[in-house]
């Protein structure tokens, strides 16, 4: 029998902000083991993204969009849907009408580790969806196998309710709830670093071989250097 838990812990709002206003390198680099879903769960929408939102996971079979349905009565604003049919591309677990739910109740955005259905119409939407592909192969609505908001595996990474979802053009990145202001200890100052950085850089109209020290970088390398002028 399936289950559906209608509370949840989640992050604090400022905190959930101040990962969205990280990039997912900073964060990948100031994480010591970063749990970095399957590379092929990208967003269905060709242009820059990035989603950032406590998880409202799903557990759910490969064809049944019923406990989507089931999810949008406890999912809130800001959350991430986290759908999670194994990686099964044989039928759509998402689609148009869900989509247009997340956006009534202004969901950050909907990941799935399997297919959707409705892309023409989703992208009319504003509510950003990742996935691995799409299908014409339709869904059920049954609703006798799955779960929302209990501990899944997604892109092969684990995920439980209210760990937070970090994701743009690069990929899904799930960061545990315990660890988020250890994270943001060492990922806000590197991020900091970086933006003091780039203008320079640009400015400069130079390159990282020079920021980085030039020829001294070599020599502290020990990489041989090969010249033929």
């Amino acid at each position: 029998m399936g289950r559906i838990v209608a509370d949840i812990e989640r992050p604090a709002p400022e905190i959930v902000a101040r990962f969205k206003a990280l990039g997912s390198s900073i964060l990948v680099r100031s994480i010591e083991s970063p749990l970095i879903a399957d590379m092929a769960i990208k967003p269905l929408a060709v242009k820059p993204t990035k989603i950032c939102g406590p998880a409202v996971t799903i557990s759910s079979s490969r064809a049944d969009l019923m406990m989507g349905v089931l999810a949008t009565g406890v999912a809130r604003e800001g959350d991430v849907v986290v759908v999670c049919p194994g990686g099964d591309m044989t039928h759509a677990c998402w689609g148009g009408g869900l989509t247009l739910s997340a956006d009534n109740r202004g969901y950050e955005a909907v990941v799935v580790d399997g297919a959707i259905e409705d892309s023409d119409y989703i992208l009319t939407l504003d509510t950003p969806v990742f996935c691995r592909g799409a299908t014409m192969r339709k869904h059920e609505l049954d609703g006798r196998q799955g779960s929302v908001n209990v501990d899944v595996v997604f892109g092969g990474v684990p995920v439980r309710p209210g760990d937070l979802i970090f994701g743009d053009s690069d990929g899904v990145l799930v960061i545990p709830r315990e660890i988020l202001l250890k994270v943001l200890e060492k990922a806000e100052p590197a991020a900091e670093a970086t933006r003091q950085a780039a203008p320079k850089l640009r400015d400069s109209r130079g390159v990282l071989f020079d920021a980085f020290g030039g020829q001294a970088l070599v020599e502290r390398l020990g990489v041989e250097w090969v010249s033929s002028l």
